[in-house]
């Protein structure tokens, strides 16, 4: 697998550990904070440090490199120091089906303009056809009514839509499932 990819506006990249020294990604964590941290995990007070961030690029590309675990920072062509978002892919499972997760978070000044529908789908093709999943999930939480959008527009089906089943802030939240197999 590839550790860049791009597409007609866009440059995927699964970032090196000295990337900026993770002053980078640190950027786009804190100017985000506000809309990213409604849908995330608590966070411990380390992790909007520079240090933080270099260690977790670090842990990143060990993950990568065994294709445990793959996370896209995504950057316009003609400003790729810039991190507009990010796309993962997590929870691979070889057996008994081949299947992960998928999730994406992209910059409030980079939203509704396509940016995020052309970083998904392209890395749902790397996982398809890079990495032999059959099975891609989504859990969104049920509020998040811009990312079902999103998910349903790229061909995922609702298979559950479930309770409370991922912790968020603290609190068990209602999410939804959605599932694209290899086609």
């Amino acid at each position: 697998m590839n550790t860049i990819y791009t597409t007609e506006r866009l440059i995927l990249k699964n970032l090196e550990p000295s990337f900026h020294n993770g002053c980078m990604v640190l950027r786009f964590l804190t100017e985000n904070k506000n809309i990213f941290e409604p849908y995330e995990p608590l966070r411990n007070k380390t992790y909007y440090t520079k240090s933080f961030q270099k260690n977790n690029l670090d842990a990143e590309r060990k993950a990568f490199r065994s294709l445990s675990f793959a996370r896209f920072y995504v950057f316009l062509k003609d400003n790729p120091d810039f991190i507009i978002g990010t796309v993962s892919i997590g929870n691979v499972s070889k057996e008994p089906v081949p299947s992960c997760s998928i999730g994406y978070k992209f910059d409030k000044n980079f939203q509704r303009q396509g940016y995020a529908y052309e970083a998904v789908d392209l890395v749902i093709n790397i996982a398809f056809f890079h990495m032999g999943m059959k099975v891609i999930n989504a859990f969104i939480q049920n509020t998040n009514t811009s990312s079902l959008h999103l998910i349903e527009k790229l061909g995922f089906k609702a298979v559950n839509h479930g309770g409370r089943m991922i912790q968020v802030n603290g609190d068990w939240k209602g999410h939804y499932k959605y599932t694209l197999s290899r086609p």
